[in-house]
Parts: structure tokens; sequence; C-alpha cells
């Protein structure tokens, strides 16, 4: 289970040891005069993510300088209007805006009215595909309001208020989530206008959206053409590509978060009718006879088999 951690600066200027050894962040804050703040945070599989608050002046070395760092730095602005600043570039990075940095460099902030804001490490790979986008997106905001931009905002920010409840089967799906939300913003933004980039994207927009709300029952493809202001005859054609309709897409996926779920969930209580419910299935039988046209058997006959030969094996 991913749970916070708390990390509290003093009132006097002093150096304190920033989010590890799983945060992902290994490095120094340093604090200037009269400076407060506390930082909660916490890992979810491969992502680190930190809620900052804070006043007064704040500068940030990572231990590990090296250029090309494995994790860059998403910054979300929640409250007040702050001044970041990298490698000489100063950015004034306004509330429901963010901006994406490498975390190998060292960073200042200066909040004199205070800072809100929610700082994810993640793994450049699944981000970026190469250090020269970084370069070209780094300092630059987004909005968080639109787009892509405003999905990856609500998506991280309710991961954030739930981590509690965050169970462990589900946190490399969730941290999958996040990067391709993030990247997918990062696209949107790049001004590629191609009449083939853009059916691309809205491909990649249309995944982003499923897995964002895969456990709510409601998920259709009158809802998802809704949120993505097209026809559904448009958004059927613009998943051609797959070689898999859209419903049979988002039925795929449930399945195999479910098997997952009823894999790591053995003796937890859980029944497997709970386990569909919880991923989007609002009937037992048409779960059961779905699971069984995927995986060969019923979910209940398929976990049995899998749990006798795990024990085979160890035996």
């Amino acid at each position: 289970m991913a749970l916070l951690q708390l990390i509290t600066t003093g009132t006097d200027r002093e150096q304190v040891a920033c989010w590890g050894p799983r945060g992902r962040f290994r490095g120094k804050l340093y604090t200037g005069p009269q400076t407060v703040g506390h930082f909660q945070y916490a890992s979810i599989a491969d992502v680190g993510i930190c809620r900052f608050q804070a006043r007064g002046f704040f500068r940030s070395e990572p231990t590990d300088r090296r250029r090309g760092s494995p994790h860059c730095a998403v910054i979300l602005q929640l409250g007040e209007t702050v001044c970041y600043e990298l490698n000489g570039q100063m950015v004034l990075l306004p509330p429901r805006h963010w901006i994406a940095v490498d975390q190998g460099n060292p960073a200042s902030t200066t909040a004199p009215n205070g800072t809100d804001s929610l700082i994810l490490m993640l793994p450049r790979a699944k981000v970026v595909e190469e250090r020269t986008v970084l370069d070209a997106i780094a300092m630059r905001p987004f909005a968080g309001d639109s787009g892509v931009g405003k999905l990856a905002w609500r998506f991280i920010r309710s991961v954030f208020a739930g981590i509690a409840n965050l169970k462990p089967q589900s946190e490399a799906g969730v941290a999958d989530t996040i990067c391709h939300l993030v990247r997918l913003a990062i696209l949107e933004s790049s001004g590629e206008d191609s009449a083939c980039s853009q059916a691309h994207l809205l491909r990649e927009r249309i995944k982003a959206y499923i897995l964002a709300h895969l456990r709510d029952p409601e998920l259709n493809t009158a809802r998802i053409a809704a949120e993505l202001n097209c026809t559904k005859r448009y958004l059927h054609k613009i998943f051609e590509m797959e070689e898999i309709s859209l419903c049979d897409y988002i039925r795929r996926l449930r399945l195999e978060n479910c098997r997952q779920e009823i894999l790591a969930s053995d003796g937890q209580g859980k029944s497997i009718t709970e386990i569909g419910f919880a991923w989007g299935f609002n009937s037992s039988a048409y779960f059961s006879s779905s699971f069984k046209q995927y995986y060969g058997s019923s979910p209940s006959a398929y976990r049995k088999k899998e749990l006798s030969a795990a024990v085979v094996a160890c035996g």
C-alpha cells in the first residue's frame, strides 16, 4: 500500500533531506530565513508523488547531477502563483497549470505568499522518448483546465486524495495511467497538426479516458464521444486502427484487471462478484461468461487452477 510520509522544515535557514529513499527525488532542500513548509510524499510503483505546501524560498539540489536523469519532475500548481527558476530560466506558474522539468538539475522556488503544489517524479522513458523533447518543453506552463491536461490534472489529484486506499495490485496500473496522461498532454500541446498525428492523438486520448474511468459502470461510447467532443461514429472510425472494437477494448482491459485482482486477492475476503463489479461490470453472469470467453474458464475455476499450479511450483 502507498503510504504518505511527512517532512517538515523549521523556521531558520537550514538543509533538510528531501523525499526518499523511495520517493524518487534524492537530494537536499535548502530553505531561506523565515521559511516554513512540509512535504507529504509516497511512492506508487515507479512514480513518486508529493504534496508541497510552503511559504518563502526553497532551493532543491539533487544528489545525482548527471545529465539525462532517469526521472523527470512534473509540478502541478494548486494554489497561488509562484516563481520557479531552473538553469537560468524563470517562469511564473499560476494555479491550475503545470510544468515538466529535468529531475537532475537544481531548481529554486520563490513563494512569498505561499505555495501548494503536487510534485511527481516520473520515469523519463514513459513520458518523453528523447531528451531533446524534454529540453524543448522544460519550464513551459501547460494548462490543467482543458484537453488531456485537464484529464491528467483530475486523475492525479484524485489519486493523491485516495492514496491511503490504493491497493498494492492497483499501483502499477495507476502509475502507468499517470505517465500515459502526462505524455498525451505533452503531445497534445506539441503543435503537431497533420491528419495522421491528430488521429493518433485522439486515439490516445480515447485510451487515456478509458483508463481513467475504467471502474465506472456508466463508461460507454456515448459518454466518451461527449467528453472528447466528437460523434460516436467518428469515435469508432478513429479506433479502427486498433483492430479491436472500442467496446471490446474496454471489456478486455476490465477483464485483465479483474484477472490480476482475482489472483492477488485470495484469502482477503473479496468475492469474485465484488471484483467484477469493482471494475465496471454490472452483471455477475455477464462478467463470468466474458471471463470464460477470454481465459477459457470461469473466474473461480481460473483462480483455483492458478493457485494450485503455484503450490505445485513452490513444492
